[in-house]
């Protein structure tokens, strides 16, 4: 096979992958799965999928709000919103907005994301996106997750840098004129409107913005966090309102490829100290279910002033496991130490499985001192388990 027709076919075999499950989806309908997921997260993010998009091999000049736009020519990127929230009357709530780009076919972009050609048609679309929202209950111990999935063409889903909007039909998150953003959801299960205003600025991971994730030159992302984001607004569940505030977190990444042949996934802690501290760390993990040496962090205290963590500066020990209906084993409690800092993650319900077409465990989380007090919440992620 030729290099172009292996190209195309590469392009083609990623795109029925994701489009298989599609059908339903461009309907404008969205429902939780009860069916055990048919793509791998290596499927999506690793190495071996990634010839031809762009690669990111050095550091670049971050520009906002531009960068919170589209990266042509790069086959992944996410905008990803999490955050706790809680009532007047203590009922705590977790929830997650994401938002993922996918390329389809690497030819119709140049090395520096120009494309090569005009569409010929406005259905033409090289790029499908993907959502995924999550509320976590507390009160109930109820987990709701969905998904939705749409061409990018006909303006069904897309974003733009400034003002800045992004939306998966009438799924989204968009600015307002005092800076704010406002994200409005709805679901057969749950409804957010919530109001987001940025505490600090973004802060750059990794070497300033440029996260490498292993030795191969390409296998690394663009990456910026805002770290806290002051929010409230109302939650909708179970046919009962909440008005709500809290904290939430916004991730940012872009890239070709986030898994090397010798990494199977990862654990990612993104925690909010009451004492208006973060901490964010991603624990990549190789094929043998170890610390990966390009795991990675970052510390910003309270006047958003960052610095690095690396995996020599840190210990995250798992220490209790929840198992889901098809055996897969989450590690969903931990203990993390950092400097002078121990703290105990507990999950605030057991059960936050993402049940998608990439199946993981993203939940609310609590932060917990030696005393079993509580002294901040968070969030976390385990990719890579199915």
């Amino acid at each position: 096979m030729n290099s172009h027709l292996r190209d195309r076919y590469l392009g083609f075999a990623l795109q029925w992958l994701l489009l298989a499950t599609f059908m339903v989806a461009l309907c404008g309908c969205e429902q939780p799965h009860t069916e055990p997921a048919g793509m791998s997260l290596r499927d999506s993010l690793g190495i071996e999928n990634a010839e031809g998009f762009r690669k990111v091999l050095t550091r670049r000049e971050f520009e906002f709000p531009a960068d919170h736009g589209a990266h042509e020519g790069y086959r992944n990127e996410w905008w990803y919103v999490t955050g706790n929230l809680r009532d007047a009357e203590g009922n705590a709530f977790g929830y997650q907005v994401s938002f993922f780009r996918i390329q389809l076919n690497p030819e119709k972009n140049d090395q520096n994301g120009q494309k090569k050609a005009q569409r010929l048609s406005r259905w033409a679309t090289n790029h499908v996106w993907m959502a995924h929202v999550a509320l976590s209950d507390g009160g109930s111990g109820q987990h709701h997750s969905l998904e939705r999935f749409s061409r990018e063409s006909l303006d069904l889903a897309g974003v733009q840098a400034a003002p800045f909007n992004i939306w998966l039909d009438d799924w989204q998150i968009v600015a307002l004129e005092d800076n704010s953003w406002q994200i409005a959801i709805t679901t057969p299960a749950f409804d957010l409107q919530l109001n987001l205003k940025p505490g600090k600025p973004p802060v750059l991971i990794g070497d300033r913005g440029f996260s490498q994730k292993s030795a191969t030159p390409g296998n690394a992302s663009y990456y910026y966090s805002i770290t806290r984001l002051h929010t409230e607004g109302k939650i909708t569940v179970n046919q009962r309102d909440y008005l709500v505030k809290g904290n939430s977190w916004f991730d940012r990444e872009w890239g070709s490829s986030a898994l090397d042949k010798d990494q199977q996934g990862w654990d990612w802690f993104s925690l909010q100290l009451n004492s208006g501290e973060e901490l964010m760390y991603y624990r990549l993990r190789d094929n043998n279910g170890q610390a990966h040496p390009f795991s990675a962090g970052i510390w910003v205290n309270k006047q958003g002033h960052s610095q690095p963590i690396s995996a020599a500066e840190i210990v995250v020990t798992p220490i209790g496991w929840w198992t889901s209906d098809d055996g897969s084993r989450y590690p969903i409690r931990w203990q993390l130490e950092y400097q002078d800092r121990h703290w105990r993650i507990e999950p605030l319900i057991d059960n936050q499985l993402m049940n998608t077409q990439v199946r993981y465990w993203e939940g609310a989380i609590k932060i917990l001192n030696s005393q079993q007090a509580q002294v901040g919440s968070g969030y976390l992620e385990l990719a890579g388990y199915e």
